[in-house]
């Protein structure tokens, strides 16, 4: 009697602590996509025409692109996005942590994101580094030429 009792007192304790880091997660899950969503609107009316996208700190503008204080040209970058490698974090194991690496002639950028942001978004943000780079080269290569 004293086993069946500690036996489901024991299984309530795990219902209860797998509960608990799950609402943690999708508490950080949503931390995290209201920060993004705020990161992605425009402070300054001035710069609405020339932003693109914004992505976890990255932001793409029509002949630029920013990472912190960092600005450089899209002359010549390429951006590519690895697949998830295993991670641990302080709540426990991340499966999903995909690395946005956006490299141009002389310098290299290496943007981690975990798994509340999707690989839809990242692969998507990619995409939109190297056509709107391949429309500046492109641009770039024609001024050259005139």
């Amino acid at each position: 009697m004293f086993s069946q009792l500690f036996r489901r007192l024991t299984a309530h304790g795990r219902r209860f602590r797998h509960d608990l880091l799950r609402t943690r997660a999708d508490l950080r899950h949503a931390r995290d996509e209201y920060h993004l969503s705020r990161a992605e609107r425009p402070r300054f009316v001035t710069r609405i025409g020339d932003l693109v996208a914004r992505y976890n700190g990255v932001t793409l503008y029509r002949n630029r692109i920013q990472w912190g204080h960092e600005v450089r040209s899209l002359v010549g970058v390429h951006a590519s996005v690895s697949e998830p490698a295993d991670r641990r974090t302080e709540s426990g194991p991340v499966s999903e942590v995909y690395c946005l690496t956006v490299t141009g002639p002389d310098w290299e950028w290496s943007v981690h994101t975990v798994a509340v942001f999707s690989s839809r978004k990242v692969r998507a943000f990619a995409a939109l580094i190297n056509s709107h780079a391949a429309a500046g080269t492109g641009s770039a290569l024609a001024d050259a030429g005139s």
